[in-house]
Order: C-alpha cells, then structure tokens, then sequence
C-alpha cells in the first residue's frame, strides 16, 4: 500500500497548529472559570507572508487577542542584535481583535550595569517604542 505524502508548508503547518488549538480549546469543555479565561494568541514572526494573515484569519474567532513580536534584542559577542520586526497591521486590524507588541529581550552573560553598552542598547529600544 502506497504511503501518504504531506508538502511542510508554511501554510500547512499553521493550518496543523490552528487544528491542534480548536482540538484542544474544544476537549476542554467550558466551565465558569474557563469563560473567564483570555485568548491570547503569541505570533513570533520576523516575516509576515500571505500564509501568515491567512492563519490569522482563521484564527481570529478563537482569540481575544494577538500578542505580535515587535522587536527582539539577541547578543553577540556582548552587543546588542536588534530585529525590528514589521506586522503587516492592517491584517491584524481585519481579525477585529486586541493587539499587543512583544519586546522580547534575549539571555545576556553580563555584566549588568546602568552604565554599560547593554544597558544604553535597551535604553535605544524604549526610545524607538516611545517613537512609534
């Protein structure tokens, strides 16, 4: 009997995730404490392509909100990397749903000081949140 062959696509990964959400949102079941539970949907994406706003699409009616990465700061040798991401908004304003923007700040070995290159990179990123 021949095998089954599935292409890993982008789109068919989020469509394997959305799935495995409703599934698991649906074997809950719904008591008061559940009812009174947020939905907030993480979306950790550096590039937003069309498979992207589709699985927001379908999504949007088992969330309360889209939590989206902003900006993330990783270190290289002792520096700051800083990602600006760039969500498509308009997207994310058509699901009708709340959004937040993520800063995430990567793991640093230090050292750990007011004053130092770390400390002025993480001040650089408040400045650029504060410009937006």
């Amino acid at each position: 009997m021949p095998r089954l062959r599935f292409r890993q696509t982008s789109a068919c990964r989020a469509l394997i995730a959305l799935f495995c959400m409703a599934a698991a949102l649906a074997s809950c079941g719904l008591n008061a404490a559940a009812a009174t539970w947020r939905r907030e949907v993480y979306v950790w994406q550096r590039e937003w392509t069309a498979a992207v706003n589709a699985s927001l699409e379908i999504t949007a009616p088992l969330a309360d909100a889209f939590q989206v990465l902003a900006t993330e700061v990783t270190w290289k040798a002792g520096r700051a990397d800083i990602f600006l991401a760039k969500p498509d908004y308009a997207a994310l304003k058509k699901t009708g749903a709340r959004v937040g923007l993520v800063v995430r700040i990567g793991a640093h070995d230090g050292p750990f000081s007011a004053d130092d290159s770390a400390a002025a990179s993480l001040r650089e990123v408040v400045e650029i949140g504060r410009s937006c």
